[in-house]
């Protein structure tokens, strides 16, 4: 009697690969398909932007476009940062596969010799150091601001080149200047009020609507309030960026 073999059929077996390779397709294409969405939103609504004739609705639409692109990239982000992370697990994975611990045997003759070499001395602790009686130790406490959270806002019109911030301070008009300081940055701004009435203040702020132009930006000190005028940066189109 002749036995026949049967060997496996490969339109199964192509079907097997294909429907594993969009299983794992699908498993990690939702966050990168949502970003490169709201990518290509954001660009659809540019173009759509530059052709519009009232400012007031070309800058809705840049602040929205915006927007999107900020969620597109931090979506991307996030696609990258899981994918490095599997990369690293699985190199981690065949290191660990590799490495060898090798542990050598000691003779007794190299017991021996362990066992008479001297112990190291033990190390000398400092001396203290004597303290005069009634001697005061001069130490600079550190700095406590007492948070400034009561401001009014101005986003302005749509092309005014500055947002301004209101912060009442009674009686800061007649404080020393050099104790008043206010920094700027592209995504931030710290004022500082020292020793106003025995108390200092702080106002910091790094979570804007958008990036303001440091070289703009400027405080103005009156007489029962500090201004804090920040300016603002024009967009693609030529227009101020959009603050709410």
């Amino acid at each position: 009697m002749v036995e026949i073999e049967s060997f496996p059929d490969d339109n199964e077996e192509t079907k097997k690969q294909a429907a594993a390779a969009s299983t794992e397709e699908e498993s990690s294409s939702p966050v990168e398909s949502a970003s490169e969405s709201r990518i290509l939103d954001a660009e659809e609504i540019e173009r759509v932007a530059a052709t519009l004739t009232r400012p007031t609705a070309r800058a809705q639409l840049e602040a929205l476009a915006k927007k999107l692109k900020r969620e597109g990239l931090a979506l991307r982000r996030v696609a990258e940062s899981h994918a490095s992370k599997q990369s690293s697990e699985n190199v981690t994975d065949d290191d660990d596969e590799e490495d060898v611990v090798k542990v050598e045997e000691v003779t007794p003759s190299e017991k021996a010799v362990a066992t008479k070499l001297p112990a190291a001395p033990a190390q000398a602790l400092p001396k203290p150091v004597p303290v005069a009686v009634g001697a005061t130790a001069t130490t600079t406490p550190p700095a406590h601001y007492n948070t400034i959270d009561r401001f009014s806002f101005d986003a302005g019109k749509y092309d005014s080149p500055f947002v301004t911030l209101y912060v009442p301070l009674p009686s800061v008009g007649s404080h020393d200047k050099d104790k008043i300081t206010c920094d700027f940055t592209s995504t931030q701004f710290d004022l500082i009020v020292r020793d106003l009435s025995g108390k200092s203040y702080r106002l910091f702020k790094d979570n804007l609507d958008n990036e303001i132009d440091p070289s703009k930006s400027k405080y103005i000190v009156k007489a029962d309030k500090i201004l804090v005028k920040l300016g603002k940066k024009k967009g693609e189109y030529g227009s101020y960026d959009h603050w709410s």
